[in-house]
């Protein structure tokens, strides 16, 4: 039951919000953050396309567009969902991960997907009528955490300012 209510709330998807914190090479913390719009297309009952596009603010206050088109597929027999990316065009997904659940409230991916040497697991919820897809990157180079709200209205995008989130950096 709780990964069709989780794919109701998918369908809906208007808007997406990131974080993202890393280790530097020369071992400081760094935070950037995102906010951008979905356009969501349902293929089928059990396929929907994300079209993500947004602006990343990196530590230097500079803006980064960015563009991803992901699919999201519910496969009901085996109770879990599916997500790939589909940089490579729509008939060349490249496969991320497998969502099942491990509680019944999250899902845990049943294996990393693996980049090179890097390894990225997710865990994906839902609460309030927002999606979340938290990602943990895991390398010889890599020590990433990456957490991505998807919402059906805007929720927040940027402060005062006119910047997306706070920036920060600390020695760790």
């Amino acid at each position: 039951m709780m990964i069709k209510a989780l794919w109701s709330v998918l369908g809906e998807v208007r808007q997406l919000e990131l974080s993202c914190a890393y280790k530097g090479r020369d071992n400081f913390r760094r935070e950037c953050a995102a906010a951008g719009d979905v356009m969501v297309s349902k293929i089928k009952d059990s396929r929907i396309t994300f079209t993500e596009s947004g602006e990343w603010i990196t530590i230097n206050h500079k803006t980064v567009s960015f563009f991803n088109v992901y699919r999201w597929s519910l496969i009901e027999e085996c109770g879990i969902i599916r997500l790939e990316h589909l940089r490579l065009g729509i008939d060349n997904p490249v496969f991320l991960v497998d969502f099942a659940p491990v509680n019944n409230r999250i899902l845990h991916s049943m294996t990393p997907h693996l980049c090179g040497a890097d390894q990225y697991s997710a865990t994906l919820s839902s609460n309030g009528g927002a999606v979340y897809l938290s990602w943990i990157v895991q390398g010889p180079t890599k020590s990433e955490e990456i957490n991505c709200v998807y919402s059906s209205m805007k929720r927040w995008r940027g402060n005062k300012e006119g910047n997306v989130g706070g920036l920060m950096e600390k020695k760790i």
